[in-house]
């Protein structure tokens, strides 16, 4: 039975640039660093315009900006162990390994390193950078709060939509576990669908949504569909600009 299920993911403008020459920073906003994308998005939809990020994939020219930046929010593992080497943590210039406040999966005896697949992990990791910011930068701790919270509702939200969506395609919890996998495992799925390597970008809310859709596809042979509905990015403050 063909089922057809809206996902409505509210878009959030991201507010780092990736490649080309970064633009400086704005004098009254928090420097922050992260090691991906995804984990860029996290932090800028938790600071709003209260910080700047940004994206520093490999040291390389921009290796003065680790070292000067507030706080450095890493993905964890071996993609980004090169931030501990250069740049040793602080209690004012925190060094901030998110992996370490997730639930991490292994797979044939190795860590799966792409933890932002379960929104669950997500929603902790939201935690975890608002209070590293709040640290950092206390007289901007209730807009953090805030933000934390308002996506964190967001990522809730879209978790059950797509639980929902698969529900169709769960292994029952009496029958055996489910597939390896963070996105498989979060959603109980029988088969672990082969995900594209880069299905985050600038919006993960967005993304996440497509790549539910995209697997209830490729595990149910096409005949269950999530269609997602996804407005534009608009750009709209999280937060008033500070005074």
């Amino acid at each position: 039975m063909r089922a057809r299920i809206a996902l409505v993911a509210l878009a959030l403008a991201f507010a780092a640039g990736c490649g080309g020459e970064p633009k400086a920073p704005d004098p009254a906003q928090v420097p922050v660093v992260a090691t991906s994308e995804e984990v860029a998005d996290f932090v800028a939809a938790v600071a709003g315009r209260r910080a700047a990020v940004r994206i520093v994939l490999r040291p390389g020219d921009q290796r003065q900006a680790v070292l000067e930046a507030k706080a450095v929010f890493r993905a964890g593992g071996p993609g980004d162990a090169w931030v501990a080497r250069l740049r040793p943590t602080a209690p004012r210039r925190p060094t901030v390994d998110l992996s370490r406040s997730v639930v991490l999966r292994e797979r044939r005896g190795e860590v799966e390193q792409d933890w932002w697949r379960d929104p669950q992990n997500v929603r902790a990791a939201l935690l975890r950078i608002r209070d590293s910011l709040v640290k950092v930068d206390p007289t901007s701790g209730g807009p953090y709060r805030t933000n934390a919270d308002r996506y964190g509702a967001r990522v809730q939200a879209l978790d059950r939509a797509l639980a929902r969506c698969l529900a169709p395609l769960a292994v029952p919890a009496a029958r055996r576990p489910p597939e390896p996998g963070y996105f498989a495992g979060r959603y109980r799925l029988a088969r672990r669908p082969e995900l594209p390597g880069r299905q985050s970008g600038p919006n993960w809310l967005a993304a996440q949504a497509r790549l539910g859709d995209l697997a209830a596809r490729m595990l149910s042979g096409g005949r269950l569909r999530c269609a997602v509905a996804v407005p534009p990015a608009v750009v709209t403050p999280v937060v008033p600009p500070a005074p």
